[in-house]
């Protein structure tokens, strides 16, 4: 058996990587070794559950035709399935701002999501432990998070790397001993980018100085990964404990380890963007929650900000006052979000509506608008003070408090969103239709 089959046979078992049914849609480029990964996976899977497809990104001329070319004879030679994809990452990439390489690799992955029908369909790209090696030393010099220090995971999602732990030269082994062609891209051989310049010139003198420096890597990756899953999960649970409606408990995350407090910053930031936020910044946050008080911008327009015991990230947005009478059963805010009102009749118990009012005791339209100067409320079995004084209590952020949504009946407060009914609209025992609103969308 080749070292690959060995390796990546190893690697499917341990982790699980392909289910007994779906597609599995192949990222090939031509190159050595997505060539060799779906000569592999076909006699792994089945040519009947295979999907190769190919990405070409209009970057390279002639050369990228003769990528696609190459890519079409392999597989009517082997009788695989094939798509092929024409984009314009240079346009995409003047449109959005992002690096070439940062494009296309998010519109290549588009693609091969595009193709996808079924839960048990995966995307098997063809990343290998020298590519692992590469990635992590990249990471090191670029100040990466424990995390991201970890490297490519062999599961990512719906995302499988079978040759993860495949060396370079045991892939060009492979296809020589397999008698497959492949094409050699061009630019891989030219220090143009920051990858190609660890592959050319650190690399070789990393494994002259340790021809196993790749296995060593390996190793590594696993420790960190097993650590970084541990600490994921640490992070789940004091995120749970420490959870305020809008947002989480200064005062318990402050009870963290900092490597903890760390990782359930960017847990949190994650939640609002996907974006790997940059250490320095969340640093910066975790000062905010040591202090209790405070806020930093984070890239992409959000901010991370500690105010009245509640740790939050939002997004700064200018609301304008609204006032929308009721129409039908929905209520359609300026700013693009729904709100549904819901009656039930007779049938209902009371603890199931703590967000309910009493239906029975509206005679009037109802309105839905934005708080107002004088406003006064009563939560159920509490005492009457001013709305803005409610809001403070309950640790609702200023820069919501005044996007949140108010019904009222004439000029009686009903409903206020995060404080619910008011007292003097609970539901009773004597409450033969109750109703409720809740938000249900933003369009």
């Amino acid at each position: 058996m080749s070292k690959l089959r060995e390796m990546a046979d190893r690697l499917i078992e341990e982790e699980k990587l392909l289910p007994p049914t779906g597609m599995v849609i192949v990222g090939l480029s031509g190159g050595a070794d997505s060539v060799a990964l779906a000569h592999y996976l076909q006699q792994k899977v089945g040519k009947e559950r295979l999907l190769c497809v190919h990405v070409n990104h209009g970057l390279r001329g002639e050369e990228a035709g003769r990528d696609e070319a190459f890519v079409q004879d392999f597989c009517q030679k082997e009788a695989l399935s094939l798509r092929v994809f024409h984009v314009d990452v240079k346009s995409e990439a003047n449109k959005t701002g992002e690096g070439e390489e940062a494009c296309g690799r998010r519109m290549r992955y588009a693609c091969f999501t595009s193709c996808m029908t079924g839960e048990n369909d995966r995307i098997a790209v063809a990343h290998t432990l020298s590519d692992q090696m590469e990635t992590m030393l990249l990471h090191m010099v670029r100040g990466c998070s424990p995390g991201t220090l970890c490297g490519m995971r062999p599961k990512r999602g719906r995302i499988i790397r079978p040759l993860l732990r495949v060396e370079r030269g045991d892939i060009e082994a492979y296809c020589r001993d397999e008698g497959l062609s492949f094409c050699t891209d061009s630019t891989n051989l030219a220090p143009l980018y920051a990858r190609n310049r660890i592959r050319l010139q650190v690399t070789p003198v990393l494994c002259a100085l340790n021809p196993r420096a790749p296995e060593a890597f390996d190793r590594l990756s696993r420790q960190l990964i097993a650590q970084d899953e541990l600490l994921r999960q640490m992070a789940e649970e004091a995120l749970k404990k420490a959870r305020e409606p809008f947002g989480y408990a200064v005062e318990a995350l402050q009870t963290l380890p900092e490597a903890l407090l760390l990782r359930c910053l960017t847990r949190m930031h994650g939640e609002k963007d996907a974006v790997m936020p940059e250490e320095r910044h969340v640093r910066w946050a975790a000062a905010c929650v040591k202090e209790g008080k405070g806020s930093v911008p984070f890239p992409g327009g959000w901010c991370f900000c500690c105010d009245g015991g509640v740790a939050r990230f939002y997004r700064p947005q200018k609301t304008e006052p609204f006032s929308v009478p009721l129409t039908g059963n929905r209520f359609f805010l300026p700013d693009g979000r729904c709100f549904r009102l819901t009656v039930h009749e007779k049938k209902f118990h009371n603890l199931l509506f703590n967000n309910g009012f009493d239906y029975d005791t509206i005679a009037e339209d109802l309105i839905l608008r934005t708080r107002q100067p004088g406003d006064r409320f009563c939560p159920v079995g509490k005492t009457e003070k001013p709305l803005r004084q409610w809001l403070a209590e309950k640790g609702i952020p200023r820069e919501e408090r005044d996007r949140l949504a108010v019904l009222v009946c004439g000029t009686q407060i009903v409903w206020v969103q995060g404080l619910g009914p008011n007292q003097a609209f609970r539901i009773t025992a004597a409450t033969q239709t109750a109703g409720t609103i809740e938000w249900v969308a933003q369009t």
